[in-house]
């Protein structure tokens, strides 16, 4: 009996309702995590404060720490003496600037630090509004200023920390704004790219034809918008970094970002490796049924 052809509207319907679904789930995991650890001072904190102990974290903020204090020791360094200055300065308290944040002390001030941010960006939104969010690390000025004198004869300039000078900008005032106004759409973002992608799955697999080989090509699907979320994540954290004002800045904000992110992407690999397994396995049994109907066809002919 030959087997009824399906109506080419449902295949292309089922196709449609599958990108919509892989291109939907991706925005529903971002905006589910934001909303988790945006939306909420506690989970913001939790998720932050760990990294402090974290090498790569605390080499960014020492370039954050450095950048800073060496321009607000020199300025712009128009003349080939001062950038003489600047490079010598720079290795010298770039030095001392990795073994104060490596201490213990330094634990405490980024959480402080980050209490500071929240506060400032996410914390009723409103009230910060036209505010330019600051990573305020000046509590350990007192400290880098002790390590900054033991050397004292070793530097070229004599330099006096001001704790306003650790008070870095990581968003000026109207990315901030957009961050701020991103925040308040996110409960409507999640709710509609959640709905999107699950009746997206659903109507993809209702309207197959082969429902095994449509969920096959799902979680394949999903696999790769995970991949290409993760991907995404690094080109945005680098973007974003490179539009900051300074490379203070830039080194604060890939600080916070890296930081802030790490569940994120680790929840994203975790989507892709499962997606992929489950593919493997859909594709495995299709294989596996294939063989068992061809092994039928062929008993019921002999």
């Amino acid at each position: 009996m030959p087997r009824r052809r399906t109506p080419v509207w449902k295949r292309a319907l089922s196709i449609l309702c599958l990108v919509l679904c892989c291109l939907a789930a991706p925005v529903a995991l971002v905006t589910g995590w934001a909303r988790t650890i945006l939306l909420n001072q506690d989970d913001y904190l939790r998720t932050v404060s760990p990294v402090a102990d974290d090498v790569q974290i605390q080499y960014l903020v020492a370039d954050a720490v450095t950048d800073q204090v060496v321009s607000a020791a020199l300025g712009d360094t128009s003349t080939a003496t001062q950038a003489v200055q600047a490079r010598l300065l720079r290795q010298m308290v770039g030095s001392t600037a990795r073994e104060v944040i490596s201490s213990p002390a330094f634990a405490d001030t980024w959480s402080q630090a980050n209490t500071g941010l929240y506060t400032t960006l996410a914390d009723g939104v409103a009230a910060g509004w036209g505010e330019p969010v600051v990573l305020d690390l000046s509590p350990l000025a007192p400290e880098l200023q002790a390590e900054i004198d033991a050397i004292s004869d070793t530097l070229p300039v004599e330099l006096q920390i001001d704790p306003e000078d650790l008070r870095v900008q990581v968003l000026d005032a109207e990315t901030a704004d957009t961050v701020r106004r991103a925040l308040l759409n996110l409960d409507r973002a999640f709710i509609a790219s959640t709905v999107v992608a699950l009746l997206g799955a659903a109507f993809s697999l209702a309207l197959a034809r082969d429902r095994l080989r449509a969920l096959t090509r799902l979680c394949f699907g999903l696999a790769i918008g995970a991949t290409v979320l993760i991907a995404a994540l690094v080109l945005a954290q680098g973007w974003a970094a490179g539009q900051s004002g300074s490379q203070a800045s830039a080194a604060a904000l890939e600080a916070v970002l890296d930081a802030a992110t790490q569940s994120l992407r680790v929840a994203s690999i975790a989507a892709a490796a499962v997606s992929l397994l489950l593919a493997a396995l859909c594709a495995g049994l299709g294989v596996l049924r294939g063989s068992v109907s061809r092994s039928a066809g062929a008993s019921v002919q002999r």
